[in-house]
């Protein structure tokens, strides 16, 4: 373990010279850019989302109310025996 370094093999201080030519404007920039992609990306999984869970919510209100309507005609249909023959 020389220098603090847990293999030993390698100096610490140690760094890529290509790193140090490359100016923080440019750093800041890809990294601006990167973010502004991963928005993009969770903007647009936001809206499949919402594209696929609207259709269903409808689907939900669509089949409580067609529950909803079976048990009436049931409960009509119980009340006035007469005419639930006619029902259906």
């Amino acid at each position: 373990m020389a220098d603090g370094h847990p293999t030993g093999d390698r100096d610490a201080a140690t760094v890529d010279p290509r790193a140090d030519a490359c100016p923080p404007g440019i750093i800041i920039n890809e990294v601006q850019l990167i973010l502004a992609e991963k928005r993009t990306s969770l903007a647009s999984l936001r809206t499949g989302i919402a594209v696929f869970a609207i259709p269903l919510s409808i689907m939900g209100v669509a089949i409580a109310k067609l529950r909803r309507e079976d048990r009436m005609i049931a409960e009509i249909k119980r009340k006035h025996s007469v005419i639930a023959e006619f029902i259906d």
